[in-house]
């Protein structure tokens, strides 16, 4: 194949995810908003949470695409990717949401303070056919473990007030004020940051994509 001749779509409007995939050397074509109910099931784990979510959005990507609310030019381009990604944090079972306000960003801090939690990222990549047919669909998930150290009231507060937090799943930005807390981490870091660039570079590989450093 040719390098012009795959449509790269982004489903996800994170300006994180964006960064990371271009500093791997893909740049997406397009980025499209992928709107789910991001409900967590009944007795559903974090893990399992973030695989579904990731394939629900890839599923809902695919469809705007077939009806035609994507700019994939299908004569410039006969084939299209679609990447979207899903990140979960998760103390055992217990689900850690993301920060919409500062208390939710001191609730998620007080809840990992002092233990060990996991974050889940799911990639999930498909490649559509000109005619809309899905041709191929892989789904990837890594986990990173994460320590905190025990957290004071005063840490707390920075962590509020450096609104690194808000918007983030569990609460933090791995290279925000979160940072500081870290005790160690077992996993890969760009797990936590968006997605496993190792498996996201591996996947686009395999399908054809051509990294450029151009932007």
């Amino acid at each position: 194949m040719a390098k012009n001749d795959i449509y790269f779509v982004l489903g996800s409007t994170s300006p994180t995810r964006l960064t990371m995939l271009q500093q791997i050397g893909f740049n997406p074509n397009e980025i499209l908003s992928t709107n789910i109910n991001e409900t967590i099931l009944k007795e559903e784990r974090p893990k399992q949470m973030s695989y579904r979510l990731a394939q629900e959005k890839n599923f809902a990507a695919n469809e705007a695409i077939k009806l035609n609310t994507s700019h994939w030019d299908r004569e410039l381009f006969f084939k299209c990717i679609v990447v979207t990604c899903d990140t979960v944090v998760g103390k055992g079972a217990r689900m850690i949401d993301k920060a919409i306000t500062d208390q939710d960003v001191a609730d998620s801090m007080a809840t990992l303070s002092g233990g060990q939690h996991q974050v889940h990222s799911t990639i999930c990549a498909s490649i559509i056919n000109q005619d809309g047919t899905i041709e191929k669909t892989v789904t990837k998930i890594s986990t990173t473990k994460i320590k905190f150290k025990k957290l004071s009231a005063l840490d707390i507060q920075h962590a509020v007030e450096s609104k690194n937090g808000l918007n983030k799943a569990g609460g933090y930005s791995i290279v925000g004020m979160a940072s500081a807390f870290i005790f160690h981490t077992t996993g890969c870091t760009s797990t936590v940051m968006g997605f496993n660039a190792h498996h996201m570079r591996n996947i686009l590989l395999s399908f054809g994509l051509t990294p450029s450093f151009n932007i």
